[in-house]
């Protein structure tokens, strides 16, 4: 990569609470920047996945028929004449589904970005690990370095609360009850971030 070349910033859309794995299409957000750039003046913009379930299936499908040390994957998992790959892969589809999904999308930015670093920005949901993994392994695949984005001030508190709660999805369920209830919220939230020790 040349001097030249962009810094990508990479930030995936969280699952909210009860939202399911497979309904949910991921989303990746995604911004370029010149080195040097203030991170304040990015665009965003966001690509979903298209959910194809196929993808996943013809993993597994292939795992299945994968030789380790002269056996099948599938030889590995057999006990007392019953197959353990039917139950196994009820345990580990979904995970599978969304690593997928993740290479697939954030596989496709790095690519048309070319970017020198990646910055990668922290994920608080239960598919956090797979994302740093995911975006690790990626790093890695095109000798890009990847670094973590560490939030360790909030400067405009209010700001930061509402993308909270939005990312949260709180914001609009204040806003449909209580038409001034996620102002006050706001607010509160945000006195009490500033009283934090920094």
């Amino acid at each position: 990569m040349t001097e030249t070349a962009p810094i990508l910033y990479l930030d995936l859309d969280p699952l909210r609470p009860g939202e399911s794995v497979v309904a949910t299409p991921v989303g990746v957000r995604f911004a370029v920047s010149l080195v040097g750039e203030n991170r304040k003046n990015l665009r965003w913009e966001t690509r979903r996945s298209d959910n194809d379930y196929r993808r996943t299936n013809e993993l597994f499908n292939r795992l299945q028929d994968a030789r380790v040390a002269g056996k099948t994957l599938l030889e590995y998992v057999w006990y007392d004449h019953i197959s353990m790959w039917q139950f196994l892969a009820s345990y580990i589809w979904l995970a599978f589904f969304r690593a997928i999904e993740l290479i697939s999308i954030a596989g496709q930015i790095v690519e048309e970005v070319r970017s020198r670093e990646i910055h990668v920005f922290p994920v608080d949901d239960r598919s956090a690990s797979l994302w740093h993994g995911v975006i690790r392994a990626i790093g890695e695949h095109y000798s890009v370095p990847v670094r973590p984005v560490h939030i360790a001030f909030v400067h405009d508190a209010r700001k930061g609360t509402r993308i909270l709660l939005r990312r949260m999805g709180i914001g609009r369920i204040l806003h449909s009850r209580i038409p001034l209830g996620r102002h006050f919220v706001v607010n509160q939230i945000a006195l009490w971030v500033q009283d934090l020790p920094a």
